[in-house]
């Protein structure tokens, strides 16, 4: 009798080298969708999903991040992993959503809440923000092709690879206060957008 070959464990337990890095500015209301506690339009409106614009040039980007079709016409799904408190690899999965006709100029990562590495502490978002502090939501994708969440601060920025913390930072200086900053880089090429 043949012996029955072990199985390859399907989540990956620790990130590879980065292909891909999407990161977006986590604001106030944005900590609340993740928290499930919005309901506030002034903020974000009570959708749990990140808005992304411009829309196409973003949905683009992110695609091999959400590689699967659902059944919803310009809906796609993937899973994205993070670290847990103990060292565990935890999973959710997310949707990337196509400009809808309520929101032409907008497309979305849906069910945010759902990655556990994003939920901020509302007090201390609110005096870190206060010190002058930002906090980014990102997603990397490593060159296993998982995708990981990561919760990044501008004050540790200094933490990370050099094209990572001074790309961030230039986008952070040239954003407008009104505006959400975001960016993406791909490693494989060095190019960054926008």
């Amino acid at each position: 009798m043949a012996a029955k070959a072990n199985k390859l464990p399907t989540t990956p337990m620790a990130p590879s080298g980065p292909t891909l890095l999407f990161f977006q500015e986590a604001k106030a209301g944005d900590v609340k969708k993740v928290n499930r506690e919005s309901n506030i339009s002034e903020t974000g409106g009570g959708a749990r999903d990140l808005r992304l614009n411009p829309p196409t040039a973003f949905a683009r980007i992110l695609a091999p991040m959400f590689p699967k079709k659902t059944k919803t016409p310009g809906v796609y799904e993937g899973v994205v992993y993070w670290q847990g408190k103990q060292g565990q690899t935890e999973s959710a999965r997310l949707q990337l959503w196509r400009p809808t006709d309520a929101r032409p100029f907008e497309s979305r990562i849906g069910k945010i809440y759902k990655v556990g590495m994003w939920q901020i502490e509302p007090r201390l978002y609110s005096r870190s923000i206060r010190k002058g502090d930002m906090w980014l939501f990102a997603l990397m994708q490593d060159t296993n092709d998982a995708v990981w969440a990561q919760l990044l601060r501008k004050s540790e920025l200094g933490s990370e690879q050099p094209i990572v913390a001074n790309y961030i930072n230039n986008q952070i200086s040239r954003t407008p206060r009104s505006r959400s900053v975001r960016g993406a880089i791909d490693f494989k090429n060095g190019a960054t957008y926008p």
